[in-house]
């Protein structure tokens, strides 16, 4: 994951990737330009097989999906980078709002989800948030592997501790007797 703290980036910061998979090319256009005036990454796929082949070849921080594509639906696409990669944060956006269609986004592994026409000033604060929880969700899980190790090494060590002792009470009893 890229280290973003939201806000501006500076050139020596490395910009999060954002891929924008829509079919319809002006869609991916206005999105690349918007997205890249705030300082993001861009790459792009116009269906959804050519998604999943962005993603393994790019692993992009975060992916923004269009729900209807040729040859692979945004569900169902979602439904597999989800499988691959339930840490990547995925953004539904498309035209489709009405409520059984944001229940089968959520349910397909999706982050989160914006209709179309899109709110900029919204998708700009949703992608700040998406990003920076799972950047927080990346370090908690570094912290835990980090603890994890330090336990292990601990419960070690007193091991071999309690294996002396044992062996100092084993010769006090043979001394004593």
């Amino acid at each position: 994951m890229s280290d973003w703290r939201g806000g501006s980036f500076s050139g020596a910061e490395e910009k999060p990737l954002l891929l924008i998979a829509d079919d319809d090319p002006s869609q991916r256009l206005l999105a690349r330009y918007a997205l890249e005036r705030e300082g993001y990454q861009v790459v792009e796929a116009d269906s959804g097989l050519a998604c999943l082949e962005v993603v393994s070849r790019h692993q992009p921080d975060m992916v923004l999906l269009d729900a209807v594509m040729p040859d692979l639906d945004g569900f169902e696409c979602c439904r597999r980078l989800h499988a691959q990669n339930p840490d990547m944060p995925i953004l539904i956006l498309t035209a489709l709002a009405d409520e059984a269609f944001v229940s089968e986004a959520f349910a397909a592994g999706a982050s989160d989800y914006i209709p179309k026409p899109i709110h900029w000033s919204v998708l700009k604060r949703r992608l700040r948030h998406l990003l920076q929880a799972n950047q927080a969700q990346r370090r908690l899980q570094q912290l835990n592997q980090e603890l994890e190790a330090k336990v292990q090494e601990r419960t070690a060590q007193l091991a071999c501790q309690v294996a002396d002792l044992e062996q100092l009470n084993r010769l006090k009893d043979h001394f004593l007797a």
